[in-house]
């Protein structure tokens, strides 16, 4: 079993919010493999999918951003997810607005949500997939947890469809492959 699992704080009034680009990019998946809802556990909502003939896991922490941890680890503990079966997705305010960059490990460059994972669980020794959301012109709090404006939201759709085949190539066990895909992804092909 994978697990993909998107960052973003639960409620309606964070739904369309940059901070919630991985939600968004999780729920989009769900759609788009015709996923079933799995109820909860470990505090995540969950879809299950099968793609390539594996069975995906596709969760969202109930838990607000910064605490995402402890929900995301447990789940992985009670399903038995290996970490090189764990992709964590979540925004990114370095790129701008859908560009895509899978990478494993690294900083999480002060990103709460990522904090939160890899204290919890210990080690940063897994792939995330990053989603450009802009790079705010005011405080990264407020600018994070704003909407999408609506051009953005159909930037990140089209993004999203692009992302599903880079995905399926790292769901079969080749993320070199995948990050060739997905990192050529972007709303922008310039930017």
């Amino acid at each position: 079993m994978f697990c993909l699992a998107g960052l973003g704080n639960p409620g309606r009034e964070y739904a369309g919010n940059r901070h919630n680009a991985g939600r968004l990019l999780v729920e989009f998946l769900a759609g788009a493999w015709n996923a079933v809802g799995a109820g909860k556990k470990s505090d995540c909502d969950l879809h299950r999918a099968v793609r390539k003939d594996r069975e995906i896991l596709l969760a969202r922490p109930r838990a607000y951003m910064n605490v995402s941890g402890p929900p995301l680890v447990g789940l992985l503990k009670s399903c038995n997810i290996p970490l090189e079966r764990f992709l964590l997705i979540h925004d990114d305010i370095d790129f701008p607005v859908g560009r895509l960059q899978l990478k494993r490990g690294g900083s999480a460059a002060g990103h709460h949500g990522v904090e939160s994972v890899y204290e919890t669980l210990g080690s940063s020794d897994f792939h995330r997939l990053r989603i450009g959301v802009g790079r705010p012109n005011r405080s990264t709090k407020d600018y994070v947890l704003s909407d999408f404006t609506a051009g953005e939201m159909g930037d990140l759709e089209r993004v999203f469809e692009k992302s599903v085949e880079g995905l399926d190539f790292w769901i079969d066990g080749h993320p070199s492959r995948a990050a060739q895909i997905l990192n050529t992804v972007s709303a922008n092909p310039l930017a």
